[in-house]
């Protein structure tokens, strides 16, 4: 327990709470409270910058427009509208906190999906798209405070945090309300009641489900098809993948097929951020239309946490980290004749990356657990 990855969720959550205090003192109100901007709701505002962050000409908020974000952010076009269900709170389905096998577990998941996805819809490398200039953009901390909710929904919900005494002691350093050094200790930001706020609305989270009575005990993660030493392209690249000798096949799942199918991305690198996403496809036919796309999708990827080699941070950094999409309903729809025979991915980029970006994959696999 205690991995980088581990703490990204208790480090943001202090961070947003020592800022909020530094900015009561500022004020001199001790009611103020940072909002949070809820851009995966449903409706006219989903994914929309809310009207404050837009208005050059306001006298009271021009103070919160930043005019290099990405094009059409700040003409109220939704940060996703080239990347449907972009934002969708699929990590909430996630059961445990940590990762377990080829699950990610919600903390890790939140992060290198949502958390960054966002990040990467809204500006490139010198706004919110890179790490050392992303917190310039006001709407950062609204989107941290949307991150810090979710994770208040997840804990509501019954799902439990670490419980491991090198997790709970692990401290970080921050400055508080009057600029003095503080050391704060991730077992005192667990709960939101001693820290005197709570959120207005929780969003609703799965149950777990309880394993298929038919699959019996779960048999230990195994590599279908793997490929290794990966270099992204600034056009779709298809990845062939390999089987391992005696690697079993992919059988959609059935009422006795035990099997759940993941794709696990792992190794991901990058010279400088390339300011889009990149999305994966499970065997896409040539020339397929964005219709049938869609129904080979397996996710999308970012590389708003890769960080360049002179950076360091323990709350972001993605040296050790895997990205990770269960495959197994994605399987059930394609059938046996679509992944049978020859499996490779398709990562094509969302957009016109960085030219000097460079971005790679130590290794790309499909687990069987």
């Amino acid at each position: 327990m205690g991995q980088p990855e581990d703490y990204f969720l208790p480090w943001h959550r202090m961070y947003v709470f020592f800022f909020e205090s530094i900015i009561r003192a500022v004020l001199g109100d001790n009611s103020f409270t940072l909002p949070y901007w809820n851009y995966s709701a449903s409706g006219s505002t989903h994914g929309v910058l809310p009207a404050a962050f837009h208005s050059p000409t306001d006298p009271t908020l021009k103070s919160l427009f930043v005019a290099n974000r990405n094009n059409g952010v700040n003409n109220g076009v939704p940060i996703d509208k080239s990347q449907p269900g972009a934002l969708a709170l699929d990590s909430l389905t996630q059961d445990s906190y940590s990762a377990s096998g080829p699950k990610p577990g919600f903390c890790s998941d939140l992060d290198s999906k949502l958390h960054g996805a966002v990040h990467v819809f809204v500006g490139d490398q010198t706004n919110m798209g890179s790490i050392p200039s992303a917190a310039g953009d006001p709407i950062f901390w609204m989107h941290h405070c949307n991150i810090d909710r979710l994770w208040a929904s997840w804990n509501k919900a019954g799902r439990t945090n670490p419980k491991g005494s090198a997790f709970l002691a692990k401290t970080f350093v921050f400055a508080d309300h009057t600029g003095k050094r503080v050391v704060a200790k991730i077992g005192d930001f667990l709960d939101l009641a001693p820290l005197n706020y709570t959120y207005d609305r929780f969003e609703p989270v799965p149950s777990v489900l309880a394993p298929h009575a038919a699959t019996g005990p779960r048999r230990p993660p195994a590599t279908v098809a793997t490929a290794t030493a990966i270099s992204l392209a600034a056009r779709p690249l298809r990845v062939p993948l390999s089987r391992p000798l005696h690697a079993a096949a992919i059988t959609p799942p059935g009422p006795t097929a035990p099997a759940t199918y993941y794709v696990v991305v792992e190794g991901l690198k990058v010279d400088r951020q390339p300011g889009v996403v990149y999305n994966l496809y499970l065997n896409l036919p040539d020339g397929a239309s964005d219709a049938a796309s869609s129904t080979h999708l397996i996710g999308s990827i970012n590389f708003f946490g890769v960080m360049s080699s002179n950076m360091s941070d323990a709350a972001h950094s993605m040296s050790n980290r895997f990205v990770s999409f269960d495959i197994t309903p994605l399987v059930q729809r394609l059938g046996a004749q679509a992944v049978s025979g020859d499996l490779h991915v398709t990562i094509a980029p969302a957009g016109t990356p960085q030219g000097e970006a460079q971005p790679t994959l130590a290794s790309l696999k499909i687990v069987s657990a």
